[in-house]
């Protein structure tokens, strides 16, 4: 077999390879290692052992290059990493410095009342009682930190 169908043949499975990440079933990456294998056995076959060893080296190579790829495109974090989406709620940062009454027990979480909006707080450990004035100290994310206003 000549060289160039061989390597037609190599770049065709290959294609489908790569196709196969982006189509569902598996029907088309059969076919394309089928190509793969085809074209190593023909570069063996007509070149000798040296040629088809290199081509086989040369198609692992590929091949754990697409699986990193494949891999890569399952596993983004590209949602997340935008500050665009985010789960926790912005205007809790509004809150830091401000002040508000206890509903209920923080032990050390619980629920506070600022300025008529009822808040899941959490205290650095010390407990709070129901109805102490406390001031928010910190917030990360959707967690808010609160500490009891003594006076």
């Amino acid at each position: 077999m000549d060289l160039e169908l061989i390597i037609l043949l190599y770049a065709v499975g290959v294609g489908l390879l790569f196709a196969e990440m982006f189509v569902p079933g598996v029907v088309i990456g059969l076919v394309g290692l089928g190509c793969v294998a085809t074209s190593i056995y023909f570069m063996y076959a007509t070149y000798g052992p040296m040629a088809g060893t290199a081509q086989l080296v040369a198609s692992v190579a590929v091949a754990v290059g697409l699986a990193v790829v494949w891999a890569r495109r399952l596993t983004s974090s590209a949602s997340q990493a935008d500050p665009k989406y985010s789960s926790a709620d912005e205007t809790l940062l509004e809150l830091v410095g401000r002040e508000g009454v206890a509903t209920s027990p923080l032990l050390p979480a619980g629920m506070v009342r600022i300025e008529g909006r009822r808040v899941d707080v959490v205290t650095r450990g010390e407990p709070v009682d129901a109805g102490a004035k406390v001031r928010v100290i910190e917030v990360e994310g959707s967690r808010v930190v609160v500490r009891e206003v003594k006076g």
